[in-house]
């Protein structure tokens, strides 16, 4: 690993710990700069400004769901198993989220709008480009209907998980708790949805 990479990487760390033990409003550059040993002028080198932190943050997030829900296609021999796995992982992987991100969020939404807008579309795109690529699949073995609008389907799913998910919009600190206690009535629906998107 470079050393511009390692001190990238530290400074978001250091920034993430404040974050959650003192609050983002609460914590400043000069107090990141202050435990990483380096001179605020530093910190700028690498961001913007603690608004960019966060981002920066929230991607590695994304970065590691995609990366999980990946692993999923290693195993699509049971059909039907696989595609609930596909549509109820995005929702376990809520639990793995750093409730940071959450908290950051709310705090950010009336001052970076757009940009909050912007990482909510990428997250709600990787999903539905997982169960685009899980119905083609479906498709391609004639599991599922040829005429079916891939597309759509995959937003209807979507759709139907944030309807009764409603964790995700809250955004709140206790969002682990919540998916956690949610978990097993979304699983039961998903075990019928999917029943009903397989030909039989």
């Amino acid at each position: 690993m470079n050393k511009r990479k390692d001190k990238r990487e530290l400074i978001t760390k250091i920034a993430k710990t404040f974050f959650q033990r003192y609050g983002y409003g609460k914590t400043s550059l000069d107090d990141i700069a202050r435990e990483a040993f380096i001179g605020k002028g530093t910190i700028y080198y690498y961001f913007e400004s603690k608004e960019e932190i966060f981002f920066h943050i929230a991607e590695i997030q994304l970065e590691k769901m995609d990366a999980k829900l990946e692993l999923i296609f290693d195993d699509t021999d049971n059909y039907e198993e696989f595609l609930k796995n596909v549509i109820m992982r995005p929702l376990e992987l809520i639990a793995d989220i750093d409730s940071v991100v959450f908290d950051v969020k709310n705090t950010l939404r009336s001052t970076h709008a757009k940009k909050l807008e912007e990482i909510e579309q990428r997250f709600e795109d990787t999903i539905c480009g997982k169960f685009k690529r899980a119905i083609n699949i479906g498709i391609d073995r004639d599991i599922i209907a040829k005429d079916t609008d891939v597309q759509h389907l995959s937003v209807a799913i979507l759709e139907v998980l944030y309807s009764i998910d409603h964790a995700q919009g809250k955004c709140s600190a206790d969002i682990k708790q919540e998916v956690q206690l949610i978990i097993p009535y979304i699983r039961t629906v998903v075990d019928y949805l999917v029943k009903g998107i397989l030909c039989k």
